[in-house]
């Protein structure tokens, strides 16, 4: 039994190094059979979660970082303070650890190898960005290390954890002449493989480095040490990182539950075994889903008949069921699709946007259990959380931060990024290794982070996880990557379902859309364009939505701004439009807080009321057959994707053919099935629902910053009949040809298109067989690829969320509210539920917006940290503690730290 003034704690609760190790080992227990038939590496994870904190055994870590006050020796010498997972390889007595290994791997000629995987993925479990300075120029504090009398320590160690490590037999084994379970602490010192590594030390103390022992998985400046190692071992490398990582991650989650350490052992192990939760059967999911549809059925009769799932037919081909592109029309029931697809294994559901991650995080519950999904994107806390502060509920976030659910919905920014292989990716790549990843709607990421994407699909594949691309529009350069990179031996790995094809002639017959373009003169001077709609656009706005719903989808917050206001200063100077209400004309943009955000989806999509009933907005969809209101809903991109809406008419600026096709999908969705507008009053000439305004000059209100030129002007010509045999290689490289093409894009005819959905789905595919690969916009794609393909890392994770999103926004709080946000502050100061997401729910989600980059410096008066200097001077807050004061202010600071104080109505506001 060790004595308590030796003990080791791997915790500052008082857990002790021997039981966090068995926790994490019991969490490994459930995650071995994730491993594919590969015990090599389960061998070594098993070592490594025995050796990886070893450096916790020195004093300075002991007494200073955990608060082990009674621990021996005493020594709080800072020049000891080496970072405990590097320490923790200087405990290892190297040759013993390869025999121990060689044994197991059946004298396997690679063991070497091994012990290098193992070492590296205990000396850097941890990762934070000083640790480079002990890696290169740690010299002095080895010196030390190497010079310090290090027996006491060795045997802290060896009290702790030689049972854990050597195992029963090897105890008695040594003790030929003793009892069972007594030993000779001398013979066991001289087989353990716990000892001081001082050949090791002896290097480091000369001036070696740290990476000339143990290569760093991290950071550019080593990748030639890296590139060394071939595939096969950068594979076990991940594996044996990344399991440690994710155990260890776990352990600690549940130790740091003070109701967890009081339980007892059988309590402790079934919360361990849930680091992954058991999933549904395959038929349980089957049956769900088919609940799910006959509850929202309201023929009695249909509700009694039996259902029978297109999705579940196809998967009935092994062609679907593993690496596959599904490829589908919105509405045609992709998401039942990739519940089904996912099976009985762990998958993760991401999308691009917040909004639709919410919405499938809702469904998936439905289907799947609430017991059973995670749900991540930045604000899933405040999202959580709810109106009714259900702190139960916050659970479900930190269980879905341990990868612990069988389902996960996410933004795909929790995600990619580690495609950048930032610190700590190996911990999501082992997890990825076993599970299934959904990529719905790819087509609404920039071309960088699709490239990150795709590199991210590649490394899974390798590592034997498998994927499934879902969306209505994926761009050709996409589908060449994949194929280009989803194959061995020249053969591809992955399926095509293609639903357009597969089902041509109905989605030739669905037409619910007819085009009108209506161009618009104007005039530039001094390099700015005028983008001011005009008058009569404005006017026809109003005049449609006399007993319609009409959607107007603008391309900048200005425009959006300018055109609401002047739709409500025309009704209000024109009486006669008494139908539509004022608070039937909503505006809805991206520079709106998060709450306001939520308050008018609720609004225009509906809501739920306390007892769940439905209750019904303003764009419900579907419309109602009786619903004759007046409605105008002013909006920018922000209802493309995840906005269940449907309206009559729509008014939109010009955007890319993609962007195009999402903005017609919010109009006319309750038609399901085949439709010609032609039936719509008995006629053949219809009046077009779709209006897509033109500028001459500049194409629209973004002027080349929202979307790339080069897809606007192709969409342009691809949706007139003289784009039908333009010269596009012409096109991308002669002016001359260039001003030509631009000459037809907006003819004078203003043609009318009826479109049905095979027509928009080819559209967008030859948008993107046609575009310029050495153009602007696929330069940041092939760009990237390149980048990753030669080894590129990100040195920290926010890095790599930041060049992921690559559209660098920023959070901003207009000067307006600078009373409103420091009365919010005080009232927060003065709680006891004191922590970031009730500082995201009550500060972030009332007072702050994001803004594009780019416009910051025009309108930035500072930063928010000022107001926080005002507060702290200030005699307002209840809370007299002064500790307690200084110590939320401190926090406060560093949440503020990159918020800006704007002028978002000054002149100066171009947004």
């Amino acid at each position: 039994m060790t004595d308590n003034k030796n003990q080791v704690w791997a915790k500052d609760n008082g857990v002790s190094l021997k039981q966090h190790t068995e926790d994490i080992l019991k969490a490994f227990e459930k995650l071995k059979k994730k491993i594919k038939q590969d015990d090599k590496i389960t061998e070594c994870i098993t070592w490594a979660i025995k050796l990886h904190d070893l450096g916790k055994v020195l004093p300075y870590f002991q007494i200073v970082v955990l608060g082990n006050k009674d621990y021996q020796p005493w020594d709080v010498n800072k020049d000891l303070n080496i970072y405990h997972s590097l320490a923790s390889v200087l405990f290892i007595n190297q040759e013993k650890l390869k025999k121990k290994l060689k044994q197991k791997l059946s004298n396997d000629d690679k063991t070497l190898q091994y012990v290098l995987y193992v070492l590296s993925a205990i000396a850097y479990h941890h990762w934070k960005n000083s640790l480079e300075m002990d890696l290169r120029y740690g010299s002095e504090k080895f010196e030390k290390l190497l010079n310090y009398t290090s027996e006491q320590l060795v045997k802290n160690l060896q009290d702790e954890l030689n049972e854990l490590i050597n195992g029963e037999n090897d105890i008695i084994q040594l003790n030929k002449e003793g009892r069972k379970g007594d030993y000779n602490l001398n013979k066991i010192c001289e087989n353990d493989i716990i000892q001081l590594n001082k050949a090791m030390l002896q290097g480091l103390a000369n001036g070696l480095s740290f990476s000339d022992y143990i290569i760093p998985p991290y950071q550019l400046y080593w990748l030639p040490k890296r590139l060394e190692i071939d595939e096969e071992g950068k594979k076990k490398w991940i594996l044996i990182s990344g399991f440690l990582q994710r155990c260890d991650h776990y352990a600690s989650f549940c130790e740091e539950d003070n109701s967890f350490i009081q339980k007892n052992d059988e309590e402790k192990n079934g919360i361990l075994d849930n680091i992954e939760i058991e999933k549904l059967k395959y038929n349980q999911i089957v049956n769900k889903i088919k609940e799910e549809i006959k509850n929202k059925l309201t023929n009695k009769t249909e509700k009694t008949q039996d259902i029978s799932l297109w999705q579940e037919e196809k998967l009935k081909d092994n062609n679907c069921k593993n690496n596959l592109i599904l490829i589908a029309p919105t509405g045609s029931g992709k998401t039942e699709f990739a519940f089904l697809w996912s099976g009985e294994e762990k998958f993760f559901y991401t999308l691009p946007l917040r909004a639709a991650v919410e919405q499938i995080y809702d469904r998936a519950t439905k289907i799947f259990g609430e017991d059973k999904v995670g749900l991540l994107h930045s604000d899933a806390d405040v999202y959580l959380l709810g109106d009714d502060y259900n702190y139960e509920r916050l659970k479900v976030y930190d269980v879905a931060k341990q990868l612990s659910y069988p389902v996960i919905v996410s933004t795909g920014d929790q995600f990619f990024p580690y495609g950048l292989r930032p610190p700590g990716y190996e911990r999501i790549y082992a997890t990825f290794s076993y599970s299934r990843v959904v990529i719905d709607e790819i087509q609404a990421y920039d071309p960088r982070a699709t490239a990150i994407i795709v590199k991210f699909i590649e490394d899974i594949y390798r590592l034997g996880g498998k994927f499934l691309l879902m969306t209505a529009t994926l761009p050709e350069y996409v589908k060449k990557e994949i194929e280009n990179r989803i194959k061995s031996n020249g053969e591809k790995h992955f399926n095509e379902l293609n639903l357009y094809e597969e089902e041509k002639s109905k989605y030739q017959n669905l037409k619910k859309h007819k085009l009108s373009f209506e161009d618009i003169s104007n005039k530039k001077k001094d390099n700015k364009i005028d983008f001011t709609i005009p008058d009569e656009i404005i006017k026809d706005i109003v005049s449609k939505a006399e007993d319609k719903r009409v959607l107007v989808i603008l391309n900048t917050v200005k425009q959006a701004k300018d055109v609401y206001e002047r739709i409500k200063s025309y009704i209000e100077n024109n009486k006669t439009q008494d139908n539509i209400k004022d608070e039937n004309i909503i505006l809805f943009h991206s520079q709106l807080t998060l709450n306001e955000k939520n308050k008018i989806k609720e609004e225009i999509c509906g809501k739920k009321d306390e007892n769940g009933n439905e209750i019904k907005g303003k764009f419900h969809n579907p419309k109602d057959s009786s619903d004759s209101e007046g409605k105008i809903l002013v909006a920018t991109q922000v209802v493309e994707a995840a906005i269940d809406i449907d309206a009559d008419i729509l008014y939109t600026e010009i955007c890319p053919m993609d962007a195009l096709v999402q903005r017609m999908g919010r109009v006319l969705r309750r038609y399901k099935e085949n439709f010609d507008l032609d039936k719509q009053n008995g006629t053949s000439e219809v009046s077009p629902n779709i209006y897509v305004l033109v500028f001459k000059e500049g194409y629209e209100s973004g002027n080349g910053r929202v979307y790339d030129m080069e897809l606007i002007e192709k969409t342009l010509i691809l949706l007139t009949d003289e784009g039908n045999d333009t010269n596009w290689e012409d096109y991308d490289n002669l002016s001359t040809e260039k001003e030509k093409l631009k000459k037809k894009i907006i003819p004078d005819s203003n043609p009318q298109i009826l479109m049905s959905e095979y027509n928009k789905y080819d559209l967008v595919k030859k948008l993107y067989e046609i575009i310029n690969p050495n153009g602007t916009y696929l330069s940041k794609y092939y760009e990237t690829l390149s980048l990753l393909d030669a080894g590129f890392m990100s040195d920290r994770r926010e890095e790599a969320q930041r060049m992921f999103r690559e559209i660098m926004n920023v959070s901003v709080i207009d000067i307006s509210k600078k009373t409103d946000f420091k009365n919010s502050i005080k009232n927060l100061m003065n709680q006891n539920d004191f922590n970031y997401t009730i500082f995201k729910k009550e500060i972030i989600a009332e007072c702050i917006v994001s803004i594009p980059y780019y416009n910051l410096e025009k309108i930035k008066k500072g930063f928010v940290t000022q107001w926080l200097d005002e507060v702290e001077n200030s005699n307002e807050i209840k809370n007299d503690n002064p500790d307690s004061k200084k110590k939320k202010l401190k926090k406060l600071k560093e949440w503020c730290s990159d918020i800006f104080i704007v002028d978002l109505k000054g002149e100066n506001n171009i947004i």
